[in-house]
C-alpha cells in the first residue's frame, strides 16, 4: 500500500506476521508497522565539511492511491519530538529533535517527510588532518629567524614544507568528498598553500635588500636594516593570517551548525 519512495535497497526485517497487529477490536482497526534495514538517498551539503550537519529525509507515500483515496493524519496522541532516534555509527551523532512534514507528491500522492537531524563527529579531521596542517605552518614561520642574505637555506626550507604538504594532500584525498565546490577544509588547506607560497616569495623580498650586483637588487644597495624590518613584519603577518584563517573558516561552519540545533530541520535552507 505504501512505499519509502527514495529508498536504494531496503530490507524488510519483519514479515507479515509480525508487522500487522490488531489495535482495536470494537472498530477492527489494524496498526501496520515494519522495520528496514538498506540505503537511502538522500542530497547532503558538504560546503562545512569536516564540521557539516546535515538533515535526512525519509520520504513515505502509497503506491497507487492519491490524496482523495490515501490521507496521512498526524496522531494527536503521538509526539514526534519525543522520538528516540539511535546509531551505531562513529562518524556522525544523530541529534533531536525529529520533524514531520506532510507534502504533495508530483502527481498527487501525499507523502510524509521523516527529517533526521545529524551532525558529523569532526575529531578525527581534528587531530589528523588540521593540526598536521597547523604544526607544517607554525614550522614556515622559522624561515623568518634565517638571514636573509641565505637564500637558498629559506627558500629550500620552504619547498621542502610546500613538498610534504603535497605529498599530506595525496595520503588524506581518499579522506575529503569529492565534490565541485570548496569545503571548509579545502578552503582551510588551499589557504595554507598560499601562505606558504608567500612565505617563500617574503624570502626573495627580504633576500632584494641584501642582494649586490642582481637586477632585483635594491637601488640603494645592500640594506640589512630593511631586510631584517621584512622578516619582523612578515613574522608577525603570517602568524596571524594563519590564525584568521582557521577561525573565520571553522566558526562560519560551527555558527551553521548552532543554526540547525537551535532551529531544526526548518534551518536547512538557512545554512546553504
Amino acid at each position: 500500500m505504501w512505499q519509502i519512495n527514495n529508498d536504494l535497497g531496503l530490507e524488510k526485517v519483519w514479515d507479515a506476521d509480525t508487522s500487522w497487529n490488531l489495535k482495536d477490536y470494537s472498530t477492527g482497526e489494524i496498526k501496520h508497522s515494519q522495520r528496514y534495514r538498506g540505503l537511502i538517498s538522500n542530497n547532503m551539503d558538504l560546503r562545512n565539511f569536516p564540521f557539516d550537519s546535515d538533515v535526512i529525509v525519509v520520504s513515505l507515500g502509497p503506491k497507487f492511491y492519491k490524496e482523495d483515496k490515501v490521507v496521512f493524519k498526524h496522531e494527536l496522541e503521538f509526539k514526534i519530538e519525543d522520538t528516540a532516534v539511535h546509531s551505531a555509527l562513529e562518524e556522525w551523532e544523530v541529534a533531536l529533535p525529529v520533524s514531520i512534514d506532510f507534502k504533495q507528491g508530483a502527481f498527487g500522492h501525499g507523502n510524509v517527510l521523516l527529517n533526521i537531524i545529524v551532525h558529523r563527529n569532526s575529531g578525527y579531521y581534528i587531530w589528523k588532518v588540521l593540526l598536521i596542517n597547523l604544526l607544517a605552518g607554525m614550522f614556515s614561520w622559522s624561515v623568518f629567524l634565517i638571514p636573509a642574505s641565505d637564500i637558498s637555506d629559506r627558500i629550500n626550507s620552504t619547498l621542502t614544507l610546500f613538498l610534504a604538504e603535497v605529498a599530506f594532500l595525496f595520503v588524506i584525498a581518499d579522506k575529503l568528498p569529492k565534490v565541485s565546490y570548496l569545503t571548509v577544509m579545502d578552503k582551510i588547506i588551499l589557504g595554507s598553500f598560499i601562505l606558504l607560497f608567500s612565505t617563500a616569495f617574503e624570502s626573495i623580498i627580504a633576500y632584494s635588500f641584501v642582494a649586490e650586483n642582481k637586477f632585483f637588487s635594491s637601488c640603494l644597495g645592500p640594506n640589512n636594516d630593511s631586510a631584517e624590518m621584512v622578516d619582523m613584519v612578515s613574522a608577525a603577518f603570517f602568524p596571524l593570517a594563519f590564525l584568521v584563517l582557521h577561525v573565520v573558516c571553522v566558526w562560519s561552519a560551527i555558527r551553521k551548525r548552532r543554526m540547525l540545533k537551535k532551529l531544526g530541520a526548518s534551518a536547512k535552507s538557512l545554512m546553504l
